[in-house]
């Protein structure tokens, strides 16, 4: 099937969420809140809104940058005494934090623009100390929590023909088709848009990461800035980052 018979662009719904002035728009939320079944968006906000959402991403680089800003001997060292050394000046700080927060406006952009050349991974750590964390593979379209799972299972028992895989997916073969939607958009093959139909399959955790990483950069920035609920983590050690694929949250 090339084009959706009934077409919503969730894309653009949930780029309307957060309002001109960094408020809920409480039309938009309500009309969400209906669409979506079994109280769906309001638990995906709920994850959204818990504190444990998080974006790894390993930076290749990491290792050849810190090679290089330790590789100055003691003689290239400008000659600085302890009191400087201990009590860094308020310039120096201002130009570390505009510094970081550059750097993290440019990450969010690319994780929009450029999502494929990254190499990152989204956790959402669950509130039970001793269970683990849940990742979510948003270009896939999967989770590894129990719900997503019993939710793909029933669909495989149910609609054994044709596959489950021609009943979820579709894709844009025309070329002259191209849709602005994010929402459920699955990893590229072949040049063509392939799509996921998420009103089978979908859990709160996609849900939550779909609503900040599939519509603008602007809502990215809202929960990890404004509301501080969203949490986007560089990682340069590689033992750091291989520990995220034994399921440990670091």
């Amino acid at each position: 099937m090339t084009t959706r018979q009934k077409y919503i662009d969730y894309s653009q719904l949930f780029s309307q969420l957060i309002d001109e002035e960094d408020e809920m728009n409480e039309t938009v939320v309500s009309f969400l809140y209906h669409l979506f079944p079994n109280e769906l968006f309001v638990r995906g906000i709920s994850v959204l809104e818990s504190g444990n959402m998080f974006i790894y991403v390993l930076e290749k680089d990491g290792k050849e940058l810190h090679s290089n800003s330790s590789s100055s001997t003691d003689n290239d060292a400008p000659s600085v005494s302890t009191a400087e050394a201990s009590e860094p000046s308020s310039t120096s700080l201002n130009d570390i934090f505009q510094s970081s927060h550059t750097k993290e406006n440019s990450l969010v952009e690319k994780l929009y623009t450029e999502p494929h050349s990254l190499t990152y991974r989204l956790i959402v750590k669950q509130e039970e100390l001793k269970s683990p964390p849940i990742y979510v593979d948003l270009p896939h379209w999967f989770c590894s929590c129990d719900e997503f799972n019993e939710l793909f299972k029933q669909e495989m028992l149910e609609n054994e023909e044709p596959s489950l895989y021609s009943q979820a997916v579709f894709e844009l073969i025309d070329e002259s088709e191209h849709l602005e939607d994010k929402f459920g958009l699955l990893a590229p093959r072949s040049g063509h848009q392939r799509f996921f139909r998420h009103e089978l399959v979908m859990c709160p955790h996609l849900l939550a990461f779909g609503l900040i990483l599939e519509t603008r950069p602007a809502m990215l920035r809202y929960f990890i800035e404004k509301r501080s609920q969203v949490f986007l983590i560089t990682i340069q050690n590689v033992d750091e980052w291989l520990k995220l694929h034994l399921n440990i949250v670091v």
